[in-house]
């Protein structure tokens, strides 16, 4: 019988035979949901933590972060990728563990936009480009 990652036993699908030497390591699928159950406990506490310590969410229960912990997607970026352009559509919230972003808004200063001039303003700072 195949167990698969979801705790069903299944008869085999397939025939397994070695094609050379091979050393396996064999874990019970309940020691292994046993050890899954473990991190993701750790990971909700460690999640739970960090939620708390931003002033909008501090006054949510236990019950609520953990919801949020469990319904969240890690997303990592690399320097240079946008999170997202202006007029994109979207429905997210973006609640930043680490790193650094730059928030941006072209500001157009003329009806014929072969006159216009593009204002970025960057940390505060603007930058005007003629177009």
């Amino acid at each position: 019988m195949d167990l698969d990652l979801h705790g069903k036993c299944n008869s085999c699908k397939y025939t397994a035979i070695c094609n050379r030497d091979t050393h396996l390591m064999t874990l019970h699928k309940k020691n292994f949901d046993r050890v899954c159950a473990r991190i993701k406990k750790k990971q909700l506490h460690i999640d739970q933590l960090f939620l708390k310590e931003i002033e909008q969410l501090k006054s949510l229960s236990k019950k609520v972060l953990n919801k949020i912990s469990q319904l969240k997607k890690d997303v990592i970026l690399q320097r240079g990728m946008f999170l997202y352009k202006e007029g994109d559509t979207n429905n997210d919230v973006f609640i930043v563990r680490s790193g650094q972003y730059i928030i941006s808004k072209n500001l157009y200063i003329s009806k014929k936009p072969e006159n216009s001039e593009k204002i970025m303003l960057v940390n505060d700072t603007c930058i005007m480009k003629r177009y």
